[in-house]
């Protein structure tokens, strides 16, 4: 026979039974209200723990014991760190929490835990792995996810497709630029036309159209800024382009430097991970070689004090997936640095804002191209 044993330090049970002839055990748990009071209403990283402990005699009547640990936690599902309250200040206050999914865009969600990602081994484990179970998938920046976006794209899926790895010689149409190709409600390319779901090249040289510029909708002045936020930089609403699944959408510049505290990037500098102002950033970023697992940023969230203390385990990995050239389309060696899209635009100009960070730099302003292929990490509306 088996015997029960439960352990409930917290108070969180209104009641339990045992059966010790059935080998079961139920529990009833306070309302949602009292849980939440015990649990902490903005503690999201201490678990409150209840204890189940089976007694009992294996085949050979040895006594043995085994637990079973429930962790009641306020967390949403998701991946959640710490932000800050506006990275623009000097001295930014702690202010909350900032939850992101679990796993980039196009990733396999069966590796959503940070440490099962980090121990990924790559399948080619080279530069430029097409492996997308942890690094997922490279969008072009604005573009909702109509196969454009796949980490092993094949030739045919590459616009244009002649002249790979040139600039010049070109014989097929130029980018996306009007109403017969563009759809203006969305601003992605129809589907009826022959570029839909393909990485659009930036075009250049002798045989590049007057209006190729690096987005990948051609124009000479930047257009239709907002493809993924039809919001503001402060209040950011969802456009009906953004890749992420419902309940989620691509952040914002300012969400992303909430993270790390400050909009100034830090380049070329050992101690740029030291200077985060909430959260802790470690780094791998040890290039691909022989059994090498995948390299990134792994955060832990700070404690409520601020970043005195680290009071959880980590909560978020940031794989180094790189990103897509775009000229030449090819996938720039992963394991380098963790390039992630934001849904801002630079005023003015064909570029956007996103995360970027390698060994020796976390540039959370980090100003690229639009016709760039990065990755997508979704955070929750």
């Amino acid at each position: 026979a088996v015997r029960f044993a439960v352990e409930d330090p917290a108070g969180l049970l209104a009641s339990y039974t045992t059966d010790n002839a059935a080998g079961t055990v139920t529990l009833t748990f306070k309302s949602l209200a009292d849980i939440k009071t015990k649990v902490g209403e903005a503690d999201r990283t201490h678990a409150k723990k209840i204890t189940i402990t089976a007694s009992f005699l294996d085949n050979r009547g040895t006594k043995k014991k085994a637990d079973l640990v429930v962790r009641v936690q306020n967390a949403p599902v998701g991946c959640s760190v710490r932000r800050v309250d506006d990275p623009e200040k000097t001295n930014p206050a702690i202010n909350g929490w900032l939850t992101f999914m679990c796993y980039n865009l196009g990733a396999d969600p069966d590796y959503s835990d940070p440490a099962k990602q980090k121990e990924y081994i790559p399948f080619p484990n080279t530069s430029g792995s097409t492996d997308h179970t942890v690094y997922g998938d490279l969008y072009q920046w604005g573009r909702a996810g109509d196969g454009h976006q796949r980490r092993d794209l094949a030739p045919e899926n590459i616009w244009p497709s002649d002249h790979l790895g040139e600039t010049s010689g070109f014989t097929e149409d130029p980018v996306p630029n009007n109403a017969a190709n563009i759809d203006m409600t969305t601003y992605q390319i129809l589907e009826t036309d022959a570029r839909f779901g393909k990485f659009i090249r930036r075009l250049s040289g002798t045989d590049a159209p007057a209006d190729s510029n690096f987005d990948w909708i051609a124009g000479t002045t930047p257009v239709y800024n907002n493809r993924w936020n039809i919001g503001t930089e402060e209040s950011p609403v969802k456009a009906p382009a953004d890749p992420c699944p419902d309940g989620w959408r691509v952040p914002t510049h300012t969400e992303w430097a909430s993270i790390y505290g400050t909009t100034t990037d830090c380049v070329s500098q050992i101690d740029c991970f030291d200077n985060a102002k909430v959260n802790k950033w470690d780094r791998d970023f040890a290039k691909p070689s022989g059994n090498s697992v995948t390299h990134g940023i792994l955060l832990t969230p700070s404690g409520a004090a601020g970043n005195t203390a680290y009071d959880s385990s980590p909560t978020l990995f940031l794989p180094a997936g790189d990103d897509r050239n775009f000229d030449h389309a090819t996938l720039n060696s992963n394991g380098a640095t963790s390039t992630y899209w934001s849904s801002s635009v630079v005023a003015g100009d064909v570029s956007a804002y996103r995360l970027r960070s390698s060994s020796m730099s976390v540039c959370p302003s980090y100003i690229d191209y639009r016709s760039y292929g990065a990755s997508v990490r979704c955070v929750s509306e």
